[in-house]
């Protein structure tokens, strides 16, 4: 497989993000991305709360929406557009939501002899 090489003109497409120890998901990576893009780095945790909550798509068609319009808030019409797509889902019956998957918590487990003190057991 043949590397292709990239032009200086390729490069000015991709928004730089700084390399930070700390993000581990992708859905950080994008918030971050999104705040940049935005010129909104101040709210970056916003960004970050709405990439782990939403579908990807969701997120995606506002980012396309905002990028494209010549709005002086971007931030502004992005919230807008987030909360305008995420009622369009629900009333098409999508769920707007990330599915949590989680997994079940492991609960110690605690021997019968431990519930009580030698007191209880001489009384």
């Amino acid at each position: 497989m043949a590397l292709e090489k990239i032009s200086s003109a390729d490069l000015g497409r991709f928004v730089a993000v700084e390399v930070n120890k700390r993000i581990s998901t992708k859905e950080q990576l994008r918030g971050l991305q999104i705040a940049r893009e935005l010129n909104d780095e101040k709210s970056k945790e916003i960004y970050l709360s709405l990439c782990k909550r939403f579908q990807e798509g969701i997120i995606e068609e506002a980012l396309r929406f905002v990028i494209d319009s010549k709005a002086e808030s971007r931030a502004k019409l992005f919230m807008w557009k987030v909360k305008q797509l995420r009622q369009e889902w629900q009333t098409l019956g999508k769920n707007p939501l990330k599915e949590v998957t989680t997994k079940p918590r492991r609960h110690k487990k605690i021997k019968p002899a431990a519930l009580f003190d030698n007191a209880d057991l001489a009384a």
